[in-house]
C-alpha cells in the first residue's frame, strides 16, 4: 500500500499549481497561443502540400514528356513499316498481273499475227483465184 501511496502524494504535490484559479486574461492568452500555433501548422502544411504537389506535377508532366516522345517514335517507326508493307502489296500485286497477263499478252499476239497471216493468204488466193479464172498470170 505504501508503494502507491507515496507516488499518489508526490503527483498531488506536483499537480497543486494546477488547481489555481485561471483569469479571463489568462484564457485569452491561451486562446491567442493556440490560435498562432495552428495557424503557423496550418502554414506549414499547406507549404509543405504545395511543395509536393509542385514536385508531382513536375514529375507527372516529365512522364507525359517521356511518353509522348516514344509515342512519336513508335508512330514513325510504324508509318514506316506500312510504307514498306503498302510498297510491297503493290509489287506483289504487279508481279501477279505480270504473271496472269504476260502468257496471255504473248497468246493474243500471236493469235493476232495468225489471224493476220491468213487474211493475207485469203487475199493472195482470191487474188491468185481471179487470175485463174480470167486466165492471165501473175
Amino acid at each position: 500500500m505504501f508503494r502507491i501511496t507515496l507516488p499518489l502524494i508526490i503527483l498531488l504535490l506536483f499537480l497543486s499549481p494546477a488547481f489555481a484559479e485561471v483569469t479571463k486574461e489568462d484564457l485569452r492568452e491561451m486562446e491567442q497561443r493556440i490560435k498562432e500555433y495552428i495557424d503557423l501548422k496550418i502554414n506549414r502544411l499547406e507549404e509543405s502540400v504545395d511543395l509536393k504537389m509542385s514536385k508531382l506535377e513536375d514529375s507527372t508532366n516529365n512522364r507525359i514528356r517521356i511518353l509522348e516522345t516514344k509515342m512519336e517514335e513508335r508512330d514513325k517507326r510504324l508509318t514506316a513499316e506500312i510504307e514498306m508493307v503498302k510498297w510491297m502489296v503493290g509489287t506483289l500485286i504487279v508481279i501477279i498481273v505480270a504473271i496472269l497477263a504476260i502468257p496471255q499478252a504473248v497468246t493474243l499476239l500471236r493469235e493476232h499475227r495468225e489471224l493476220r497471216e491468213v487474211v493475207e493468204l485469203r487475199e493472195r488466193v482470191t487474188v491468185l483465184e481471179k487470175q485463174l479464172s480470167t486466165g492471165t498470170s501473175p
